[in-house]
């Protein structure tokens, strides 16, 4: 192509831009479930993750009056296939925290390669009463067994999904 021809391509792909339309995005509402009208301001992070059947721990609390609530629902958060670090979920677990939840994230993986998908399940559900155990001693939020939330994302939904088939069976409320 001559200097005549990549001249014109140029103009021609400058100026697909002043067609372009402006993208605008939605912005969070001050109210309702999605809303950014928070209880809690602050999140405190309690890691045991240091294993493949480890969890972190998120609880709510006021930094103001430096208090947490009594007693708060649990959401229980599975992390998709390699995402065990929680900051991929960061801003999800903020909101749901700063709601007034308590989120128990269980890490299943030690890494990519290690373990086996035939041992999630099981890690999962070690991480998750490690956690219970956890909030129900020291200076923590007690959980509200009463009634569970669980969430899965990717491989997480299928671990969540065999948990609660038979959730009676693993000692978990």
């Amino acid at each position: 192509m001559n200097r005549f021809g990549l001249l014109f391509a140029a103009l021609i792909l400058n100026s697909l831009s002043l067609w372009a339309q402006e993208i605008t995005f939605l912005t969070q509402p001050k109210e309702g479930p999605g809303g950014s009208a928070y209880v809690f301001d602050e999140v405190r992070v309690t890691d045991r993750a240091d294993t493949e059947e480890g969890f972190v721990l998120f609880e709510p609390v006021n930094s103001a009056a430096q208090s947490s609530p009594e007693v708060a629902p649990i959401v229980i958060f599975m992390h998709g296939y390699g995402a065990y670090n929680p900051a991929v979920y960061g801003k999800w677990i903020d909101h749901l925290v700063k709601k007034g939840n308590i989120v128990i994230f269980p890490r299943y993986q030690k890494n990519l390669f290690s373990p086996t998908p035939d041992e999630f399940v099981a890690n999962s559900l070690t991480g998750i009463r490690s956690a219970l155990d956890t909030l129900c001693n020291g200076d923590h939020v007690v959980p509200d067994t009463s009634g569970v939330t669980m969430v899965g994302h990717s491989f997480g939904g299928a671990i969540i999904a065999n948990i609660l088939a038979t959730w009676n069976d693993f000692d978990i409320p």
